[in-house]
């Protein structure tokens, strides 16, 4: 008999193409939740660790007590002074009536200690698999913002700090004549007031800090808010 007849390379030759396809569609799917399926499992687990060594704890006294009389019954006969049973058969004895117990407690909380042991291995599995992505991300995400920095860098070379800082908040300039003849300039976003840019946040009536009568209040709060954000990005 061939050694590789359990390859999954050649059994894949024998299946139809869309069971391949669906059992690879499903295999990402696991792959892509199984942060949670093994933080559920765990948790599943601990549970039913708990419930199956309180059914263990409930059998104990039996345990303990078989071995208790066991020990007693072995003690009763060598102190009988029985010449038969010598120190080294009650030592004998002894490690037997142990190891009884012993494996009794072994099968009592055995199951207990692997689904327990499990869980925790599916919670630390859990742990790791997001550590690696957050890492992942992290990498990603740094390749991304050294790409967009050079790419600012090249644009301000070329146009100026000025324009580059107008591509980046979307802003351009609007010349308008007064009536006197002067001209202001003001810049604002591309797309005007109803797409405001993507740094843009609005502080009105929604947010529960908002005051309608006093709007110094507002410029007072809006002013104490960024003195906080700009002291936790200072002390962090």
């Amino acid at each position: 008999m061939s050694k590789n007849i359990f390859n999954p390379v050649k059994i894949a030759k024998f299946l139809p193409k869309p069971v391949i396809a669906a059992a690879s569609r499903q295999g990402l799917v696991v792959k892509k939740h199984s942060p949670t399926i093994l933080l559920t499992a765990g948790l599943i687990g601990f549970g039913a660790t708990v419930i199956m060594s309180s059914r263990a704890t409930l059998k104990l006294d039996d345990i303990l007590q078989t071995h208790a009389d066991n020990e007693k019954a072995a003690q009763d006969v060598f102190d009988s002074g029985n010449e038969k049973y010598t120190e080294a058969d009650y030592r004998k004895d002894r490690v037997y009536i142990w190891s009884r117990t012993a494996v009794a407690l072994g099968k009592l909380y055995g199951p207990s200690i692997i689904v327990g042991t499990a869980s925790v291995a599916c919670i630390i599995g859990s742990h790791n698999i997001l550590n690696a992505r957050n890492a992942s991300l992290a990498a990603a995400y740094k390749t991304v913002e050294t790409a967009y920095n050079r790419y600012q860098e090249r644009v301000a070379e070329e146009f100026g700090e000025e324009k580059a800082r107008e591509f980046r908040y979307d802003m351009v300039k609007e010349e308008t004549v007064d009536e006197d003849g002067e001209k202001t300039v003001k810049k604002t976003n591309v797309s005007g007031a109803s797409s405001p840019s993507m740094y843009a946040r609005f502080f009105d009536e929604l947010n529960p800090n908002f005051n309608r009568t006093d709007h110094e209040l507002n410029r007072l709060f809006l002013h104490c808010q960024e003195r906080y954000a700009n002291d936790l990005l200072i002390t962090r």
